[in-house]
């Protein structure tokens, strides 16, 4: 009976999975935040152009309020966009990250594939082997008169 496959490196390719689990976490969590930033934005414009509907109705009174909150709203919206900015390149990181520790664990993936099959490969043979020598004990055991 063969010997079962033991793969040498499965500890680091064990290891390299869970990198690459973790890298998968954080690029998720990352779009996460994206998301929300993208969101809060959304809001911020929508409140923008809010005020600035009531502003083109309003009076000189409400212009001058409507002046001072366009003014408040419109540095939310930067810091908004910076964040989206910002967290936009994060994802990005985070994308290559996860890129990178996929390889490295794809690379350990096809080696062990690699090995896997050379080893069910000398198995088979040696059973091939094994076979045809009980065959030729068989074939040798008498049961055949030998020609003269």
């Amino acid at each position: 009976m063969a010997r079962r496959f033991r793969f040498n490196l499965q500890t680091a390719l064990d290891i390299r999975q869970q990198k690459e689990d973790e890298a998968r976490r954080q690029f998720a969590a990352a779009l996460r935040v994206l998301a929300e930033a993208v969101e809060t934005r959304t809001r911020i414009r929508a409140k923008r152009a809010e005020i600035v509907a009531q502003v083109r109705e309003g009076t000189t009174e409400t212009l001058l309020h409507g002046s001072q909150c366009l003014d408040l709203i419109n540095q939310q919206l930067a810091g908004a966009h910076a964040l989206v900015e910002r967290q936009m390149r994060e994802v990005e990181t985070r994308r290559q990250a996860l890129i990178a520790s996929s390889q490295e664990r794809e690379a350990l993936s096809m080696l062990r594939d690699r090995k896997r099959a050379e080893h069910d490969s000398l198995a088979q043979k040696a059973e091939q082997r094994e076979l045809d020598e009980a065959g030729a004990r068989q074939g040798n055991s008498g049961l055949t008169a030998p020609m003269r």
